[in-house]
């Protein structure tokens, strides 16, 4: 099983995308079932973010999902265990594809504004498509697990275990080896449109070092958290970029935030007793800032530091009740990809 983090391009101008008008915000989470189905939940409004949720069947059956990402449009791609990918025009009805991966996990895929998906897996499997449905393996340049990938400023990040970061400007070609600064596993890359901003996070402890930043993609600086624990999830809007840890058995939550990738502040959490935070963070081309709690709970934030409770994420289906799982995974169509 990957890592556990779900990460969202905030703005479309990142990937070329207009920002739409009254264009319907359709968001797509993972979801399961105590039936052990896995299922999509998604909610639209013009409005943005609201929290009503609608259960879809995702072709997966009881194959874990891993990712979901979307090209800002017309099409949604999911990924999971054992090789498994699907599409979908409107994220409602999906189609099994062959990934190309094999039995292989896939852990993440994202889309760029140059045309391209790129997926990326265990065993250091990569692999491009311009369609989503037919794909090809292409060259890694390491044999070590690949948990994200992502787009931004005409550059392709993907990061992974042993601190691995590779860049390439043409995810078909040659992938140039990066320093992380990181020295655990690298379990997400993130790129900030707004400020021009890359920033990466580790899957282990410690405040030293435990995320990096960059400029450019291709020379990174070592960063410190606001806690000491692992950061799960990151998102931004046009102030703010967010990440944060929830421990699901200690019942504590924390978020931290920075306005310009450097220094890093807790914002809110560190009780015990809490609803619970965070399975996952994404964002929207109305500067609203939303995650999902480890208690099924769906918030907002304009602030990175207020957030609003808009209800429990879940909808009943097929006789059961779809929560988002422990992996969960989130993006939406009016901005851009989840890249993990």
């Amino acid at each position: 099983m990957p890592v556990v983090a779900s990460l969202a391009n905030a703005s479309a101008g990142g990937f070329g995308f207009g920002k739409p008008k009254g264009f319907p915000y359709l968001w797509i989470t993972t979801a399961s079932g105590g039936s052990g189905n896995y299922y999509f939940l998604t909610s639209s409004s013009t409005t943005g973010a609201n929290g009503t949720w609608t259960a879809r069947t995702s072709s997966f059956g009881t194959t874990p999902m891993y990712d979901v990402a979307s090209n800002g449009k017309d099409l949604y791609v999911a990924v999971g265990d054992s090789g498994t990918l699907a599409t979908s025009p409107d994220g409602i009805t999906w189609t099994q594809r062959t990934s190309s991966f094999g039995t292989t996990s896939i852990n993440g895929i994202a889309y760029g504004s140059d045309g391209y998906w790129v997926a990326v897996g265990s065993a250091g499997k990569l692999a491009t498509s311009t369609d989503g449905v037919t794909w090809t393996q292409r060259t890694s340049g390491t044999s070590n697990t690949l948990n994200s990938v992502a787009y931004g400023a005409s550059l392709w990040v993907y990061g992974g275990a042993s601190g691995t970061m590779r860049t390439a400007t043409d995810p078909t070609g040659t992938w140039t080896s990066r320093t992380s600064t990181i020295s655990g596993t690298v379990s997400y890359v993130y790129y900030w449109p707004d400020k021009s901003i890359w920033c990466a996070g580790r899957d282990t402890s410690g405040t030293t070092g435990a995320l990096a930043s960059s400029t450019n993609g291709t020379t990174w600086t070592a960063r410190d958290s606001a806690f000491s624990n692992p950061n799960i999830g990151i998102a931004s809007n046009s102030t703010d970029m967010v990440t944060g840890y929830y421990d699901f058995f200690g019942s504590k939550y924390k978020v931290q935030s920075t306005e310009e990738g450097t220094s890093w502040s807790q914002t809110v959490g560190g009780s015990t007793g809490s609803s619970g935070l965070l399975y996952s963070f994404s964002s929207d081309d109305l500067d609203t800032l939303v995650m999902i709690a480890g208690g099924g709970n769906f918030f907002t934030s304009t602030n990175a530091s207020t957030w609003t409770d808009r209800g429990a994420v879940q909808a009943d289906i097929s006789g059961e009740t779809a929560y988002p799982h422990i992996a969960n995974r989130i993006c939406h169509s009016s901005g851009l990809p989840s890249i993990r």
